[in-house]
């Protein structure tokens, strides 16, 4: 049979069986629809989930010295676990305690966060406005500081964070950023500063963070 006849014959099939065809068709092009629909689903709920744990840091591991312990992890301890830890994306020493930051007549309660600039990186923290600590915010010890959302909503009601000094345990500090909002009130009522000058101003414990 030419082929000429194969497709005649096809065509006056067609034809004759109108609803038969549109029927399959319809139900191919939705079994195709619902396939890719499912599969687009699923990528994105997996994707979803990523970003969550990611913004709930769930990788990272935090070691803490005893409250009763008289030795505080050091830079040497970090580099040991650099060192031997081949898998880990980020290895950083922090200290921290509570406090008061105060600016004019608002104060609020806080948590003080030593940090080396690293640790915004492997926590995941953003900043809003401004910038966040620099290597050379921790290598002069400048008292500058970096606030959680909160933190700044709770100081400047009517005026801008940014640049102001406030006064952290009764010591003043000049804002050089503001965070994102993370949901966690560890973070956004963070107050973030180079790690020498809290242990040298505020006293803190230490606590490297992987």
């Amino acid at each position: 049979m030419r082929i000429s006849e194969i497709l005649r014959s096809v065509l006056i099939n067609v034809f004759q069986n109108k609803t038969r065809v549109i029927l399959t068709t319809l139900g191919i092009i939705v079994g195709c629809a619902t396939i890719i629909l499912v599969i687009g689903i699923g990528n994105q709920s997996k994707q979803d989930v990523a970003d969550r744990f990611k913004e709930l840091n769930a990788q990272c591991v935090t070691i803490s010295s005893s409250r009763n312990s008289t030795t505080n992890l050091t830079l040497d301890d970090v580099e040991f676990l650099k060192k031997y830890s081949e898998e880990s994306i980020g290895i950083t020493l922090s200290n921290s305690s509570s406090g008061t930051a105060a600016y004019k007549s608002e104060s609020t309660t806080a948590m003080i966060r030593g940090v080396y600039e690293d640790y915004f990186s492997i926590n995941n923290l953003t900043i809003e406005s401004g910038r966040l600590l620099s290597s050379l915010d921790i290598k002069d010890k400048e008292k500058n500081v970096v606030i959680g959302n909160d933190v700044a909503k709770e100081l400047f009601k009517t005026e801008t964070a940014l640049g102001s000094n406030i006064l952290i345990n009764g010591t003043k500090f000049t804002i050089v950023g503001v965070l994102e909002r993370n949901g966690s009130d560890n973070v956004d009522l963070g107050l973030y500063i180079p790690y020498d000058v809290v242990k040298f101003y505020l006293g803190a414990q230490a606590h490297p963070t992987r």
